[in-house]
Parts: structure tokens; C-alpha cells; sequence
């Protein structure tokens, strides 16, 4: 017998009447992404479940294989994994036991360094993705398995404060730029999925959970290790940070395929009624010309500039964070385009420009 959501639904109608007065009066319906819900109409209550929530709410289940095991049980079901779901699974054992046994600190040390507090992360992330190999309808154009969360989705599973999604962002984007991870553009994710993700994204009232990516998570080979710690080595030179990073960061520093494939929700933007490509806003650019302007002055003065000192001098037009954060995403497409440098001090540095701090200070100087 084939267990539909349908009959499991209806089974948890007919044995647990007793656990809600309603329960047994209230209808079950069909999401049109295709899913079978419960709605409590409780004055008190008025949530929505899914059937594995509806089983573990009436269960009592303090976890959730103790909810699978439930359901195996009752209805006797025997799970045969295809040839796609071992291979895939495989796929990603092989990946964490890279992350974990010393392999990804040894062959790609710069990429490690970059991501090191990020791993764990990774590993929960990896894991959370074979959770979710279940069919060959889901495979990308590279032959990987594709699923979707939003950040808040991905908080709640890895049990962060939901608070933190923006932070959840920013890990998955550093995480895609070094190849660790891919984010599918929308032409790119298969049509089933696409359906789903855009019926539960137009039936979220939370805005942050409306924001639903497609991932795939590569095979890690030769071949894309070597691109990892490659990736790693541009993280360095372009100076990129956790605090700047964004699509702006990458903009500005590599160009609109690069924000791209690290931001493929954000591709487009509508200005006028006119769908264009997504640049940077006027007032990023109006602080960036600010830090230019800034550091142009320092340098004519005395040779050199920190980031400090600019932080400073704009303390009237910005705030620290505001200031420090435009930095980040700016410097790069700052030193290329004036033919500056960011390099630490040394002694005979610090006795040209005269710089009187204790320790060797990051400073930003003419390639001269």
C-alpha cells in the first residue's frame, strides 16, 4: 500500500480525535505547493502543520527520527534508497569527511584560513542537504542534487536565533564564493522545484523567509579543490572581509558575474518601471567618493592613511559601522583604480612617513 499525505493525515484524524476537540472536524486541505497541511481554527491556536510536524506535536516526539521511526512503524513502511539518493549521499559523506580529517586545512590552507570559522557551519549545511535527497527530480544541470531554504529555515534547523539570518547570509555567501557551495539562478533550478519555492515564498508573511535560495552542494575533486583554495587566494588579495561582504563587496572588486553568482536572486533591479541589471545605489557611491576624497588628502599630507584615520575624518557625515563597512566593500576598486597599496608597516616605513604608533599598522600608500 502506498502511504499517501493524504491517508496519513486522515489516520491522524480517526486516532487522535481526543487530543484537540477539533481535530476531527476541521479540514485537511492541499497547499498549492502540493503538500497536505492540518489548520488549526482554535481561537487560541490558528497554526498551520505539515504531516510530520502534525505527527510529532500528537506523538510528543522530543526528536525527529523518533517521529520518522513512528510513522515507519505504524504503517510498516521499509525505505529502499535509489541509486541517485547513495550516490549523492555518498557524494556528501565524502565531502564532510574532506572538511573534517585534515584534508581542507592541508591542500587548500589560504581557502582554510578564509573559512575557518565557518566550517561547522558548512559541515550542519552539508548535512542538512542530504536530508534532502530524495529524488532524481530534483538534480541541477551539473547532475547534483539541488534543495531550497530560506535563512530562516536554515536557522531554525541549525538552531540559531532567527535574529541571526543575516549573518546565515553572509556564511553562505562567503561559502559559495570559495566553491564550497552553489546557488542556482533561477533558469537553472528544475521546474518542479521552482513551482514549490515560489508558491511558499508568495504564501510567507515573513519577509525574510520569503527569500528562498536554491542550493547544490559540487563533489569536491582535484579539480575543484585546487579552484577552492584559488578562490581562497582572491578572498586574500581582493581584501575581502566577513564585515564588508556583500554584493557590493563583490561589484565592485570583480564585476557584475561574479555579484552575480554569489547574489542570483539579486541579478535585476526595477527602477522607473524598467527591469535593469543591479549596480550599487547612489548613496553607496556618494561614500565611497567620500572615502576617496579622504584618503587622497592623507596621502598628499603625509604618505600614508589608515583605516582608522578615515573612520575618523568622516566621523561627522557617517557613523563608525556605516564608514568601516563602506570601506570594506570599496577598497579594492580604491587601490586598483589609484594605483595605492594595503600593507603593514615596518620599521623603515614607520620612520618615512614618521608614524608614531606603537606596533606596525595596516596602511594604505602609493605603489611608489
Amino acid at each position: 500500500m502506498r502511504i499517501t499525505g493524504r491517508i496519513l493525515c486522515d489516520w491522524l484524524v480517526a486516532c487522535h480525535a481526543n487530543a484537540w476537540s477539533d481535530l476531527a472536524r476541521i479540514p485537511i486541505y492541499q497547499h498549492q505547493s502540493g503538500h497536505y497541511l492540518y489548520k488549526c481554527h482554535a481561537a487560541s491556536c490558528g497554526k498551520s502543520y505539515n504531516l510530520l510536524n502534525l505527527v510529532e506535536k500528537l506523538g510528543k516526539f522530543k526528536s525527529r527520527p523518533k517521529a520518522h521511526k513512528f510513522i515507519r512503524e505504524i504503517f510498516n513502511i521499509n525505505f529502499v534508497e535509489t541509486e541517485f539518493q547513495v550516490e549523492q549521499k555518498k557524494l556528501l559523506m565524502d565531502n564532510i569527511l574532506f572538511l573534517t580529517n585534515g584534508d581542507y586545512r592541508q591542500q587548500c590552507p589560504t581557502a582554510f584560513s578564509n573559512t575557518s570559522r565557518n566550517i561547522e557551519f558548512l559541515v550542519k549545511f552539508l548535512e542538512l542537504a542530504m536530508n534532502n535527497v530524495k529524488s532524481e527530480s530534483q538534480i541541477s544541470e551539473e547532475g547534483l542534487v539541488a534543495f531550497y531554504a530560506s535563512a530562516i529555515h536554515i536557522c531554525k534547523e541549525f538552531g540559531i536565533s532567527p535574529n541571526s539570518n543575516s549573518k546565515v547570509l553572509k556564511k553562505i555567501a562567503q561559502l559559495a564564493y570559495h566553491s564550497l557551495i552553489n546557488k542556482l539562478e533561477d533558469e537553472k533550478i528544475p521546474e518542479n522545484m521552482s513551482k514549490r519555492r515560489k508558491a511558499i515564498s508568495a504564501n510567507s508573511t515573513n519577509k525574510n523567509a520569503k527569500k528562498i535560495n536554491v542550493f547544490s552542494i559540487p563533489s569536491y575533486t582535484t579539480d575543484l579543490i585546487e579552484e577552492i583554495e584559488e578562490q581562497g587566494q582572491k578572498w586574500k588579495e581582493n581584501h575581502y572581509t566577513m564585515k564588508g561582504l556583500s554584493r557590493e563587496m563583490f561589484y565592485r572588486a570583480e564585476g557584475q558575474k561574479v555579484a552575480d553568482k554569489i547574489y542570483p536572486q539579486y541579478k535585476k533591479v526595477i527602477e522607473n518601471g524598467e527591469t535593469i541589471n543591479r549596480t550599487t545605489t547612489t548613496v553607496s557611491d556618494e561614500r565611497m567618493l567620500n572615502i576617496v576624497k579622504v584618503i587622497l588628502r592623507l596621502l598628499e599630507d603625509r604618505g600614508y592613511a589608515t583605516e582608522q584615520d578615515i573612520v575618523y575624518e568622516l566621523r561627522n557625515n557617517y557613523s563608525y559601522v556605516t564608514t568601516q563597512e563602506q570601506i570594506k566593500k570599496s577598497l579594492k576598486k580604491i587601490l586598483d583604480f589609484y594605483g595605492l597599496k594595503r600593507i603593514r608597516a615596518n620599521k623603515t616605513l614607520k620612520e618615512k612617513y614618521g608614524i608614531m604608533s606603537v606596533g606596525y599598522p595596516i596602511i594604505i600608500t602609493s605603489m611608489e
